[in-house]
């Protein structure tokens, strides 16, 4: 969106289509909302106010847009005035998701993601450290946190919670959301909510997802019949 000024002056008979991920201005704004530390809320809540200037801006210069979801789909329309929107889901290697008549475990629970990103370790160790978290170890039900992270983080993870496995970098979270049961989604903070609400629904494991957390919307999960969704505090 910075360099469309020089874009739309060179090139006035340009299409342009905007790919977009997520609507930025909604993410900084729920990381400055539900972050903890005053000075992260600040830089969240001056990146939203920038992000929403120029998405305001320019976005409707544009002769489409793409969205991952049709909540994202619905803001731009009614927030940007829109008037081509195509919602294109992420990309899953469907090749890989075989399996699905194994039994599922629904003593084991997963959170997948990449935890090198700050937002989402916060979510992570938010969940973790939570007052009544020893109850899952205490009812025999396992976690299995996999996905990138720093090796040091990894062990610690491993080392302070028991009934916790922490995989650290993988291949692939297939193999894993066909053996757990549910899947966790804590994205108060943001932090590819919808990516793995989708990932979850694909591999038709059940859902429980933080209320509250990064622009929710039922309609994600209505894609999938066979999704169970639970929305909790």
């Amino acid at each position: 969106l910075f360099s469309l000024p020089d874009i739309l002056k060179d090139r006035k008979d340009a299409k342009l289509v905007y790919i977009s991920h997520n609507v930025e201005y909604l993410l900084s704004k729920n990381l400055s909302i539900y972050n903890k530390s005053i000075f992260k809320k600040l830089i969240y809540w001056q990146d939203a106010i920038k992000t929403w200037r120029y998405e305001n801006k320019w976005i409707r210069h544009f002769d489409a847009v793409s969205a991952i979801s049709e909540h994202d789909a619905l803001y731009f329309k009614n927030a940007y005035k829109v008037k081509r929107i195509k919602v294109l889901r992420p990309v899953i290697n469907l090749a890989n998701l075989n399996g699905f008549h194994q039994k599922k475990k629904f003593n084991k629970l997963i959170i997948g993601g990449s935890f090198e990103w700050d937002p989402k370790k916060e979510n992570l160790l938010m969940f973790l450290n939570s007052s009544n978290f020893h109850k899952l170890y205490e009812a025999g039900i396992e976690l299995i946190i996999a996905g990138k992270a720093h090796p040091n983080f990894v062990k610690k993870i491993n080392n302070r919670y028991k009934g916790v496995y922490m995989t650290g970098a993988i291949p692939s979270l297939t193999p894993y959301y066909q053996k757990a049961g549910i899947a966790i989604i804590p994205e108060r903070l943001g932090g590819g909510f919808k990516l793995k609400v989708i990932e979850a629904a694909l591999s038709k494991t059940a859902i429980i997802a933080i209320k509250g957390a990064s622009v929710f919307h039922p309609t994600i999960c209505n894609i999938f019949k066979d999704v169970i969704t639970i929305r909790s505090e």
